[in-house]
């Protein structure tokens, strides 16, 4: 971000005051935020997160400024950029991976392959519980985890149309529609837990970097 901002001073000369919130505030606080008196730029998340804010008036259409930078990004990132009115709201300035820790020793100890397919994930998951093992660590205290999880998932199993058509509820209501958000519901691999054990469900209810420390001490394998 400093360096985006650098940057920016240097080609204006326009002295750039950045305001740091931490992120389940700003989350939580974003609508009655951008209500008031927002600042003249704010990060948030593309695709439909987006759209909900510039439906209601609360983002400032900058297609102009993707005439001239559109070439840089591929069309996926335009679409995530795109109101429901067809123009863009949003500029991308990263992207990260959605990863799975495990502990390589203890796969190493106990013969355990990474899984390479969701059938295999859940293979792997009930054979740890059947060792006795809590298979996953889940933080989860900012709901966002659990949601951007489900996302990834959701788009790994169902399809990227579906995926999308999601954030347009009326899209997913049918009987097709239905019968693949519950067999999501229905999965037991995205359900916490694994064995009753001391305070599991506190475990979950944690922000992630707590989740990660059950892991390194060996209470948890993924």
């Amino acid at each position: 971000m400093q360096d985006i901002v650098d940057a920016f001073t240097k080609e204006t000369g326009i002295t750039v005051k950045v305001n740091t919130v931490d992120h389940g505030t700003f989350q939580n606080q974003l609508n009655s935020y951008l209500q008031a008196t927002p600042d003249d730029v704010f990060t948030w998340f593309s695709g439909y997160r987006m759209r909900f804010f510039a439906a209601k008036g609360l983002a400032t259409d900058v297609s102009d400024v993707w005439g001239k930078i559109g070439s840089n990004y591929s069309d996926a990132f335009k679409v995530g950029a795109t109101g429901d009115d067809g123009k863009q709201y949003f500029v991308p300035i990263y992207n990260y991976p959605w990863a799975v820790f495990y502990r390589k020793s203890l796969f190493k100890d106990k013969g355990y392959n990474i899984p390479k397919t969701w059938a295999d994930y859940k293979t792997l998951l009930a054979k740890m519980k059947s060792d006795g093992l809590v298979p996953l660590a889940f933080g989860d205290k900012d709901g966002w985890p659990a949601m951007g999880t489900f996302d990834i998932i959701n788009l790994r199993k169902n399809g990227y149309q579906f995926h999308v058509d999601h954030g347009r509820q009326a899209e997913v209501d049918g009987p097709e529609g239905q019968g693949r958000l519950q067999s999501l519901e229905g999965d037991p691999a995205l359900r916490p837990g694994g064995r009753s054990g001391p305070d599991l469900a506190g475990r979950c209810s944690g922000a992630r970097q707590e989740a990660g420390r059950f892991v390194r001490p060996g209470d948890v394998r993924i």
